[in-house]
């Protein structure tokens, strides 16, 4: 995927420098002034499906080094655009415990507008993944192989394919 966007940046006139790293030393590259872009996976919801666990991914990770711009316990974050100073952790702490969807989208919207407005990542869909059977006495839900899949059980992150399938007993060894 790295790849792929950075031919596309070359292609909109950025000057790129592909280097594929192991995920333990890219971030020590990438603190450093020399690199700018990196491609990593952080705002991933795969548990829960919760815009929570998306947040706290990005604003919790230590990747992404964001450090309180005031000297408090809890996070804050300046907006670059509106000027805006959001407490992240509060933010965080609230979303995780809110129960109305008013509340949810709320914190979801003021966490989207931080999040879009820092520029911190491309956004990027992915809408499958290769789901290889090296067992052939597994059972699966009825697929054609090499063809995109629309089935409601092929939708979604490898574990919520495989949650749906165990649920509906449509995943079983033949005996």
């Amino acid at each position: 995927m790295s790849e792929a966007m950075s031919t596309m940046l070359k292609e909109f006139g950025f000057d790129i420098i592909f280097k594929p790293m192991d995920s333990g030393v890219i971030w020590s590259y990438l603190n450093s002034p020399k690199y700018m872009i990196g491609c990593s996976f952080l705002g991933g919801a795969g548990t829960y499906a919760h815009p929570f666990e998306v947040y706290n991914n990005i604003y919790s990770s230590k990747r992404l080094n964001f450090e309180s711009t005031l000297d408090t316990e809890d996070k804050f974050l300046v907006s670059p655009v509106s000027g805006q100073t959001y407490n992240i952790t509060q933010m965080l702490g609230e979303l995780f415990s809110a129960t109305s969807t008013k509340d949810i989208q709320r914190l979801t919207n003021d966490f989207m507008q931080l999040t879009n407005e820092l520029c911190i990542f491309m956004p990027v869909v992915e809408k499958t993944a290769p789901l290889r059977i090296y067992d052939i006495m597994l059972s699966l839900p009825e697929a054609t192989s090499s063809q995109i899949q629309y089935s409601f059980y092929y939708y979604g992150t490898m574990n919520q394919m495989l949650a749906k399938m165990m649920r509906n007993k449509n995943i079983y060894f033949i005996e």
